[in-house]
Order: C-alpha cells, then structure tokens, then sequence
C-alpha cells in the first residue's frame, strides 16, 4: 500500500472523493506520502510491543508509548499543525514524528533488555 501511495496517490485517494474536487485531491495526496511513511514506524512499533512482550516487560512498553505519543507526538503535532501553519499536514507529522519516537525506543529497550539477560537462565537448543 505504501509503494501505491507513493508512485500513483491520484488513483489511491480517487475512491474516497465522490466528487472529483481537484481541491480534496490535492490535500489527500501529500497525506498519503505521510501515510506510506508512516506504515513503516507502525510495523517497528508493533514488533517492539511483541518483542517486549517476549521479555515480560509490559510496564515498559507503557510507559515508551506515553513518552512517544503523549510527550513527544502531541506537542509536535499541536505547534507544526497549529503554531505553525501547516494544519492537517503539520498533524500528520506529528504523529508520525511520536510513532517514529515510539518505535525506537521500543527496539532500544529491547535491545537493552536482551543485553541483560542471564545466558545461563536460557534454555540450550539442540
């Protein structure tokens, strides 16, 4: 979807404007190259969510999404989208910017948490 959205967003955001308003065009098709951006950070942040799941770490995942969405992502979407202008658009990378920010910190602290980990406590393969 993500390659769609970048190589032809006229043909992906035709069906949801009935009236063929070049102006809703318009202002889908930059939110579109968004949106492809933004499905990558979501898988990342997903497979950090399960990774930490993985290590029992429940109460960290929590508190790396607050600090990602809420801390970083809503400031940075209420002064691109309203200090500075940009509205929809400015919103939109403000959530993109706390799933980004929420995402590496997920996979940071897994990786940090498999460091810690005893090699003795886990069980050989054969």
């Amino acid at each position: 979807m993500a390659v769609l959205s970048v190589t032809v967003p006229r043909l992906v955001s035709a069906p949801f404007s009935d009236s063929g308003e070049e102006t809703a065009t318009d202002t889908a098709v930059p939110l579109l190259l968004i949106a492809a951006v933004l499905q990558f950070f979501d898988c990342a942040q997903n497979i950090g969510v399960v990774l930490l799941r993985g290590l029992d770490d429940t109460r960290g995942r929590f508190r790396v999404t607050i600090v990602g969405h809420w801390l970083v992502g809503l400031p940075v979407s209420a002064l691109l989208g309203l200090a500075a202008g940009l509205n929809t658009f400015g919103v939109r990378l403000g959530l993109l910017t706390g799933l980004a920010t929420t995402a590496v910190l997920l996979l940071r602290r897994f990786n940090r948490g498999v460091a810690r980990l005893n090699p003795e406590a886990v069980p050989a393969t054969t």
